[in-house]
């Protein structure tokens, strides 16, 4: 049985997921009259919020009653939910479940689901239904999803009977969706049907928020070697000592919790802040790399998103598209790029969403998560004063500095050497003094690490040509080396 915190924690979790979709549906009453023209009446004269109300409630009694009779934690859960404080078990199982017929209901699937489909048609030709043709019935899984998955884990566990019971019915809401969707001839988005509310223990997450890239720490490297990793990056001096200092703080405090002394309780979260092309993404990885060999996280992998990964463009899609990315981050590192962006907009803008639903997710998976917010400076200050809560969130700033001259030579000369490439010493002082001048009157979108790429890959390409003159009779020496009349050849208004 929960504990009393660990039920009021999830009563709100459930409220949370009950609330978002409310207002998806609070809002289909706008639709009522082109519902009409199609031929739809709901039954009684329900609006459509009460239909969804109605559903969703019969499901979760459904759902708590698999193993027996609803209890008072599930009855608490629901009830806080719901708005009915004093609901019993007496009530639940002598009244409402009395006449249930619990095969026939789960065999069915709920009316709010097919308003939700004919719902997702009427939208068919919007903008946003380009990227996802099921807007409506994406909402409505995701709210069965969650909300049945933390009833099924009241007692603290998975409930064989209510997993299964939550599973199959979850299955046939997305059966449902797919054979529509062959009806109307819809490539089916599988987005949809990969969406959680299933054990994690015995299903990985599928779904990819996008725009979301992920890695996963790769095995075998110890904690040594990945802070000699860190340490032989070039450039990055300040950064180094901040997350070496960061480490030996996380090493004492771990020392001090063995021998029974208090610890003052630390954010494990970080904001980045430096110009394009600094190594933030690179150190990022490393840190996920590094917080798991230190216990700080489970697994340590890697998850990239931005604006266009958190923030939807309808009620209610936003805080269900940053719950998916947190749920792929979880035992790892979120890294948010760009994440003044979720701040830069009005006051009807869904970033601002984005972030409270974030502070909450942190909050609720502190102990397992770390959230990395990068960006340029002084954006990421404005950033951190858009919401009151940030500020003690992300505590730890550290800052990427612009690559120095000699530095963007030693990055071109490191791209050299792993491709095999050489360049003589006058062709070095060349590139220098080339990086010296860019660098002189750079901008804050001075692509720094980036910029170097780009020219490489030129230098690279003019290298080709000239060779390709010669073709087989190339000499090894001359297949290797990068010479000045390459170099000069390049036009350097087009590196960015």
């Amino acid at each position: 049985m929960f504990t009393a915190p660990k039920l009021e924690e999830t009563a709100k979790e459930v409220k949370y997921a009950y609330d978002k979709t409310c207002e998806v549906f609070q809002n289909l009453d706008k639709m009522s009259r082109s519902l009409k023209e199609m031929g739809l009446e709901l039954p009684d004269n329900k609006k459509p919020i009460d239909l969804f109300q109605q559903d969703i409630l019969t499901y979760m009694f459904y759902l708590t009653s698999a193993d027996g009779d609803v209890g008072w934690d599930a009855c608490f859960v629901i009830g806080q939910c719901c708005g009915r404080v004093n609901l019993t078990p007496d009530w639940v199982n002598k009244l409402f479940l009395a006449d249930f017929h619990r095969e026939k209901f789960g065999s069915a699937l709920p009316p709010s689901l097919f308003l939700s489909v004919l719902c997702d048609v009427l939208m068919s030709q919007s903008a946003t239904a380009a990227t996802n043709p099921h807007p409506i019935s994406d909402v409505l899984i995701m709210a069965y999803s969650e909300i049945g998955e933390k009833l099924a884990r009241l007692d603290g566990q998975i409930s064989g009977n209510e997993f299964r019971e939550h599973n199959s019915y979850i299955e046939r809401m997305r059966s449902y969706i797919k054979e529509e969707d062959a009806k109307r001839g819809i490539a089916v988005n599988q987005q949809i049907y990969e969406r959680t509310g299933q054990n994690q223990a015995t299903q990985t997450r599928q779904e990819k928020a996008a725009p979301v890239s992920s890695s996963k720490p790769e095995d075998g490297s110890s904690l040594e070697e990945l802070i000699n990793e860190l340490n032989s990056l070039i450039g990055l001096a300040g950064v180094k000592a901040e997350v070496n200092s960061l480490i030996n703080l996380i090493n004492n405090r771990k020392r001090r919790e063995k021998m029974g002394l208090k610890s003052k309780p630390m954010s494990m979260h970080l904001v980045f802040t430096g110009n394009p092309g600094t190594g933030k993404t690179t150190v990022a990885r490393l840190l996920g790399k590094i917080y798991f060999h230190l216990g700080i996280l489970s697994k340590g992998h890697f998850i990239e998103t931005q604006r266009s990964g958190l923030v939807g463009g309808y009620v209610g899609q936003t805080a269900i598209k940053v719950q998916e990315v947190i749920q792929q981050a979880l035992g790892g590192i979120l890294f948010i790029d760009e994440a003044y962006s979720l701040a830069d907009k009005g006051d009807n803008d869904y970033g601002k969403e984005a972030i409270d639903t974030l502070l909450k997710e942190m909050e609720d998976h502190r102990d397992d998560l770390v959230v990395i917010a990068a960006g340029y400076p002084q954006e990421m200050e404005k950033f951190l004063q858009s919401n009151p809560g940030l500020p003690s969130r992300f505590n730890k700033k550290i800052n990427f500095e612009d690559y120095s001259p000699d530095e963007l030579t030693e990055i071109f000369l490191l791209n050299c050497r792993q491709e095999d490439y050489q360049v003589d010493a006058f062709t070095t002082s060349y590139i220098r003094n080339l990086f010296t001048e860019q660098y002189g009157k750079r901008d804050k979108f001075f692509g720094n690490g980036r910029y170097v790429r780009n020219f490489y890959e030129k230098v690279m390409s003019v290298q080709v040509d000239r060779l390709e003159e010669l073709g087989d009779n190339a000499t090894k020496d001359e297949l290797q080396r990068i010479t000045i009349d390459d170099v000069k050849k390049v036009d350097m208004a087009t590196i960015h």
